[in-house]
């Protein structure tokens, strides 16, 4: 299938999957289970390339882009074009490193709440848990949000891709 490439921002990399490697195994005595792709690259943008329909494929993060989650092309046309929007690396890591601070803030203010027949000024305790759990909250709102806009997407000619069990299908 031939499928245009087109990036809003620089040069984007667009990457086929070329194998997934399975783990199981034990640490200590906790079971674990991992997984390894290997990924090939086939072209930066703005390019055309005839790929695999079959394949699973993503953008990686060279360039200073977030990495995209993966994708497979549609079955049913022999011309496709994809167009990607990368997020930003520097937005992303703020989001998420936000979001973390807020979930651990949150745990630690509802913590504090709960255990504040432990301390002797019981009030104090609860006063700083909430105001903990408070800014755990504010970071969450806020971390939560720039995570998801900073990603990168991935569209098709109808729009958005569609996520399903086997990653984003258009």
């Amino acid at each position: 299938m031939t499928v245009d490439v087109e990036s809003s921002k620089g040069s984007s990399v667009l990457e086929r999957r070329v194998s997934v490697t399975e783990k199981n195994g034990v640490f200590f005595f906790l079971p674990y289970r991992s997984s390894e792709a290997i990924w090939e690259q086939v072209c930066i943008t703005p390019c055309q390339a005839d790929l695999d329909r079959y394949s699973t494929y993503r953008v990686g993060k060279m360039g200073g882009g977030v990495e995209s989650s993966p994708f497979t092309l549609p079955q049913q046309t022999d011309r496709f074009q994809l167009k990607i929007e990368p997020g930003s690396a520097i937005g992303h890591r703020v989001g998420l490193s936000a979001t973390a601070i807020g979930l651990a803030a949150l745990v630690a203010g509802g913590g504090l709440i709960a255990a504040e027949k432990l301390f002797s000024d019981q009030e104090k305790a609860r006063n700083a848990g909430f105001i903990v759990g408070g800014a755990g909250i504010v970071l969450l709102g806020i971390g939560i949000p720039v995570a998801i806009l900073t990603e990168t997407k991935v569209l098709g000619p109808g729009g958005r891709v569609a996520l399903t069990p086997r990653g984003l299908v258009f």
